[in-house]
């Protein structure tokens, strides 16, 4: 006998997790996680403290898994060639480049190489003292990438 149980926990957003659960003869339940395939045997008394660790273990499994991918496919330039390169060499990804704030260096920026401003990260870097189009003055490091 065999049943499928959804589980869903409400923090800030919302994470829905399909657990198969098969019962066991000897009263235990096996859960197996989605993310990664292991399989646990937990008794019926636990598997509510169960459920809830394993929960954690997949949020924090695919947050780490996002992240590595992320940092794997970011690469750091300081001119619209090397991005060019970067992003032909390794195909999509992330840039972090610096710009100087102005709207028609972030223009010719996505024009030349295909990639957009995405965002100005809180935490700042220093990657050269000069804006990746313009090479005047960097303001701000900026994350660039494709829209799809």
């Amino acid at each position: 006998m065999s049943s499928k149980i959804n589980m869903s926990m409400q923090n800030e957003n919302r994470l829905n997790i399909l657990f198969l659960m098969k019962v066991f003869e000897v009263g235990g339940q096996e859960v197996v996680t989605r993310h990664n395939r292991e399989k646990t045997v937990v008794c019926l008394d636990e598997i509510e403290t169960v459920i809830a660790q394993k929960l954690k273990e997949v949020r924090d499994g695919l947050y780490n898994s996002a992240l590595e991918n992320r940092e794997r496919r970011t690469y750091k330039c300081t001119t619209m060639d090397e991005i060019t390169k970067a992003l032909e060499e390794n195909g999509d990804g992330f840039v972090k480049a610096m710009w100087c704030g102005n709207e028609e260096c972030e223009d010719k920026v996505k024009e030349v190489t295909g990639v957009g401003s995405r965002c100005i990260p809180f935490e700042q870097e220093q990657l050269s003292d000069v804006c990746v189009c313009c090479g005047k003055p960097a303001k701000k490091m900026l994350f660039w990438g494709k829209a799809y």
